[in-house]
């Protein structure tokens, strides 16, 4: 008898025990999902541009992703669309590794801004996107930073999640103006388009630029991929600037975020570059002999005004990796402050995508060169 009395006690004991391993685990499951919604808002909130409760295509800019989370295929992403997605196809275990977005700023924006006469037709490729503090008061001078799109020179809009979203809202929060640029893509044209392009848009945010509150003597670039083989070429080849009157200084600093184009004569020879590579790039620079003109390294001569570069690859591009190296070594022999940071535990997207989350360390990497080169206030804000 004793012995039963003995047995049912151990039987109870381990059904309350299963019973509160249960509701543990439910309660961690539905935190879990509760995490994964709070993010999924979050998302949501950054891509819908217009505040209007819905993302469009335009401000997702990614149409296979878009069908998908679109189920009712009526033009138009609603958050309770994009929780249902988000929570069938992300497990929570993922949910705990992803990064938090950051705080949505409150802004206003200028948008499709033509930095070109001609450029007047709204979604023209000559535009820009200018978001402004909303705090920010008229008269009140503001850094700028300028972020110019990836796409293999042949696709990318400055509206995308990988130019616009963590990156504005991180900007804007740090009171910066963030200004997102388009320009004219290949095949339709090749170089030296494209860079004339962001020389352009340059010359019309540092004229125009205070306008919007921002500050034109503190005028910071970066770029991801294709764009980040522009913002470096506009910022060591001048002809491009000086079509509009403006030398490299109005530059204060140059990020270029993960490109292989730095010195594409060189890449063009390696037997590690790939066909579809070379493709690219013959459809975006012409023929070998105006690859020449298309290399930054080519450019980097002493005296010209050559800003900083902070120069970023990622873990598995030892490619880019060797490329960047022998750039900021060629900026150093003239005197030119030049960084590069291997971020080993990115990827070529995840680089670009996570810059401006909470944490991301090539984020922290980039305010720091910031801070560092900053001008004096008495040749910045102060003179406006």
């Amino acid at each position: 008898m004793r012995f039963q009395n003995r047995l049912i006690l151990k039987s109870a004991f381990c059904f309350l025990g299963v019973v509160s391993s249960c509701l543990c685990l439910g309660f961690f499951v539905e935190s879990l999902f509760a995490q994964q919604r709070n993010k999924t808002t979050a998302r949501f909130e950054l891509l819908d541009q217009n505040n209007d409760q819905k993302v469009t295509l335009d401000e997702m800019d990614r149409p296979l992703l878009f069908k998908q989370i679109d189920k009712n295929n009526d033009g138009a992403i609603t958050l309770d669309e994009a929780s249902s997605f988000f929570q069938e196809a992300n497990p929570p275990a993922r949910i705990q590794t992803r990064q938090q977005m950051p705080k949505k700023a409150d802004f206003r924006s200028a948008l499709d801004v033509a930095y070109l006469p001609q450029a007047k037709k709204r979604g023209d490729l000559q535009t820009l996107d200018i978001y402004t503090p909303s705090e920010a008061k008229n008269g009140e001078s503001r850094p700028v930073m300028v972020f110019v799109h990836g796409g293999g020179w042949a696709i990318g809009d400055k509206k995308s999640a990988g130019s616009r979203s963590a990156k504005m809202h991180h900007f804007v929060n740090e009171g910066y103006v963030f200004v997102s640029v388009n320009y004219r893509l290949s095949p339709k044209v090749k170089h030296p388009e494209h860079v004339k392009d962001i020389a352009a848009a340059l010359a019309y945010v540092h004229d125009h630029i205070a306008e919007y509150g921002g500050d034109p003597e503190e005028l910071w670039l970066m770029g991801h991929s294709a764009g980040a083989h522009l913002v470096a070429l506009v910022s060591t080849d001048e002809q491009h600037l000086k079509a509009y009157d403006k030398p490299l200084s109005i530059l204060k600093g140059t990020i270029p975020l993960d490109t292989l184009a730095l010195d594409i004569t060189y890449v063009q020879r390696q037997e590690y570059t790939r066909p579809s590579q070379k493709k690219m790039f013959t459809q975006a620079f012409g023929e070998p002999e105006e690859w020449k003109t298309a290399s930054p390294a080519y450019f980097v001569e002493e005296g010209k005004g050559i800003p900083p570069f902070l120069i970023f690859s990622t873990g598995s591009r030892t490619d880019v990796a060797e490329v960047s190296q022998a750039f900021v070594e060629k900026l150093k022999t003239i005197g030119v402050s030049g960084k590069f940071i291997r971020a080993s535990d990115k990827t070529h997207g995840s680089l670009n995508k996570e810059i401006g989350m909470p944490g991301d360390a090539p984020t922290e990497a980039i305010m720091q060169f910031i801070e560092k080169h900053r001008p004096e206030p008495s040749t910045a804000s102060s003179q406006h």
